[in-house]
């Protein structure tokens, strides 16, 4: 029986790195889907590498390719909530299908894989490889700077020298 495993990204260069590696892995053109804003991100993501693959618009401001066209559109009627399509499309729960769109949203690439269930472990791993895993591990907030102590970076809790009179 076949399943769909997915993976959002922030980044379309990372989903585009996914797709390079699933290719590489042996995986077909058909069987990847991507689902992103434009037809022109959506393109640059899958590159040359996937061959001929037809876009389709849906939700009427996302554009899917690949093997999700036929797993988007083959609901009927429309739901009240684009997260509503995904959870049904994709078999993931509600705050999944919220997530995803929200990242949508936010200019993120969702690629889908259509696989055995034998394999579902494996195109995870390829997915997990991403340059954006190695980014988040070990970093600090990009908003703050790394301290040593508080008052390195905030004069208030500086040692007080007793005299009051200068706070």
């Amino acid at each position: 029986m076949s399943k769909l495993v997915s993976r959002l990204y922030r980044d379309p260069a990372d989903a585009k790195q996914a797709v390079e590696h699933l290719v590489a892995s042996g995986y077909k053109a058909h069987d990847i889907g991507i689902l992103a804003r434009t037809e022109d991100m959506a393109r640059q993501v899958l590159g040359g590498k996937v061959g001929n693959i037809s876009f389709h618009t849906v939700a009427e401001h996302l554009v899917a390719a690949g093997c999700l066209i036929p797993a988007l559109t083959r609901l009927p009627g429309q739901a009240s909530k684009f997260s509503e399509t995904l959870k049904e499309a994709l078999g993931v729960g509600q705050e999944v299908g919220e997530y995803y769109e929200f990242g949508l949203g936010a200019n993120g690439v969702l690629v889908v894989v259509q696989t055995e269930e034998a394999k579902a472990g494996e195109v995870r791993a390829i997915l997990g490889q991403s340059a954006s895993a190695a980014k988040v591990a070990g970093n600090s907030s990009p908003g703050f700077v790394k301290a040593g102590r508080m008052s390195s970076t905030n004069p208030v809790d500086a040692t007080m020298t007793g005299d009051f009179r200068k706070y």
